[in-house]
């Protein structure tokens, strides 16, 4: 089967040959594969098209991220990073610093390209770039920050968490204003070519959060932008959320979530029970103990683990817990390869 085959019996329950494989990665193993730091691609779109084509073909993945950085979010919302030159970069400050910014400050239009020349570089252009190396042979998915996490970077994550307790409705307000700017990264993305858009929310983990918060932030606003992006643009969805989720999972079918990557905290039976009918489940490899600390052997137990558990009927992507340690050996990388094409057959 083709990738494509393989991603589109997934999504329908079909018999594969092997469990579909998903690459989570920005530029940490992709520039590391080719011998260069994040530095070197973290701006330069055709060397990471060029790493990101190289990496796929080593790898044979089937979903693979085009060398994107959220740097650009950043920058283009006009705050100051911590630019490492072989690490992911982070905000050192906040848009919202008093409840009057909120309705003050401006954000860039994400679909305008003339507000986005970070993002420009750091994301978008590295998309069609691409595709026009890797063609058909991958799907390509573009990860955008989720309702929670977005709000984390236009207010703070700790000044986040006291709003909930102390100001909702100015919270309400921010989680608001991320929302929208998440809808619009989406759409951007998939406008540039992205197949498969990834909402990764990792600050609307239980956690973090119980289960009433995310009801009452997080649900709708996720709904809606799922509902948008998959109405105007008729791709399907997925979402990660570190961590625990083991309660909030059985709101992604109706938040339209097509697929749900979970981490490797809840066991991966507790998701193909929950909502394995409703929602293709990928994971959950961990991602420190097996692969970046352990041997190949480790992570081809621990595939075979996952894929019993959750690859009985279909529906199911194998993947890591979370982002791929950017030191991870290369043979651990191709074992989840060997270990899908080895045990599918007898699992599915």
């Amino acid at each position: 089967m083709t990738s494509w085959e393989r991603f589109e019996a997934t999504l329908a329950r079909k018999p594969v040959d092997r469990a579909c494989l998903l690459e989570i990665d920005d530029i940490l193993l992709k520039s590391n594969y080719v011998g260069l730091k994040a530095k070197d691609i973290r701006w330069d779109p055709k060397a990471a098209a060029r790493a990101t084509d190289a990496f796929q073909r080593f790898t044979g993945y089937d979903i693979t991220m085009p060398g994107m950085d959220n740097i650009g979010i950043i920058r283009d919302l006009g705050l100051p990073t911590t630019e490492p030159e072989n690490n992911t970069a982070s905000p050192t400050g906040v848009l919202f610093q008093i409840p009057e910014d909120i309705d003050t400050k401006n954000i860039f239009d994400p679909m305008d390209p003339k507000q986005t020349p970070w993002m420009n570089k750091s994301t978008f252009e590295k998309v069609a770039l691409s595709k026009a190396l890797i063609g058909d042979r991958a799907i390509l998915s573009g990860l955008v920050p989720g309702v929670m996490s977005m709000a984390a970077y236009l207010r703070g994550a700790e000044q986040l968490m006291m709003g909930i307790m102390v100001e909702p409705e100015i919270t309400s307000k921010i989680v608001d204003r991320a929302a929208h700017l998440c809808d619009g990264i989406m759409s951007r993305y998939v406008q540039e070519g992205i197949e498969l858009p990834f909402l990764g929310d990792p600050v609307a983990s239980e956690d973090l959060i119980p289960e009433s918060i995310f009801r009452s932030y997080v649900f709708e606003p996720t709904k809606n932008i799922i509902s948008h992006v998959k109405g105007s643009y008729k791709v399907p969805m997925l979402m990660h959320i570190c961590g625990d989720t083991q309660n909030i999972c059985k709101l992604t079918p109706e938040m339209g979530v097509d697929i749900f990557s979970v981490d490797s905290k809840i066991d991966l039976a507790h998701y193909k029970r929950t909502i394995g009918e409703k929602v293709v489940i990928a994971g959950a490899v961990p991602t420190i103990q097996v692969m970046l600390n352990g041997t190949p052997e480790i992570v081809r137990e621990s595939a075979r683990s996952c894929i019993e558990k959750a690859g009985h009927g279909g529906g199911f992507i194998l993947t890591t817990a979370c982002g791929i340690p950017k030191d991870t050996p290369f043979e651990n990388l191709t074992m989840l390869r060997t270990a899908a094409e080895e045990f599918t057959p007898m699992y599915q």
